[in-house]
C-alpha cells in the first residue's frame, strides 16, 4: 500500500510522537509522500511561528533522503480537484480547497491518505483514509 500523508501527520512526524513515527519506520519510507500543498502549509507554519529558522531546518531534515516523495500537482489532480469542489458544494459538504487537492491527488494516484481529520474527508467520496494516531 502506498500512502500520502495530510499536513497534520506531517507535523506529527516532525514533532516525533512516537505512535505515527513507529507507524512510518512499520510501512517504510519509501511507501510514503507528502503532497506540495501540504509543504506548503507546513512552510506557512514554519514562516508563522516564533522559530522560524529551527521549523525550516525540520522541514528540511524530514524532506532530506531518506524523506517521503513530494508529489507534484499534475491535470488529473487538478481536474479531480474541481470536480469534488463542485460535488462537495451541491450537496452543501464543502472543505478547504488545500484538503480537497490534497485528495484529489490521493484519488487520482490511487494512494490512502494519512490524517488525523477522518471525519472530514470522509465527505470525499471514495478516498481511502487512515489514521495513525488510532489505527
Amino acid at each position: 500500500m502506498r500512502y500520502v500523508l495530510d499536513t497534520d501527520t506531517s507535523v506529527h512526524l516532525l514533532n516525533g510522537v512516537p505512535r505515527v513515527t513507529a507507524r512510518l519506520e512499520r510501512v517504510g519510507v519509501d511507501a510514503v509522500s507528502i503532497a506540495l500543498p501540504s509543504l506548503g502549509e507546513l512552510y506557512f507554519g514554519a514562516y508563522g511561528s516564533e522559530r522560524v529558522e529551527s521549523n525550516l531546518a525540520r522541514i528540511r531534515a524530514f524532506l532530506a533522503a531518506p524523506g517521503p516523495e513530494v508529489l507534484p500537482l499534475d491535470h488529473a489532480a487538478i481536474e479531480c480537484f474541481g470536480r469534488l469542489k463542485a460535488e462537495l458544494r451541491r450537496i452543501g459538504q464543502q472543505i478547504g480547497d488545500i484538503d480537497l487537492l490534497i485528495a484529489g491527488l490521493a484519488l487520482t494516484r490511487g494512494l490512502t491518505l494519512v490524517t488525523n481529520n477522518t471525519r472530514h474527508f470522509a465527505r470525499v467520496p471514495g478516498l481511502s483514509v487512515e489514521n495513525w494516531l488510532t489505527d
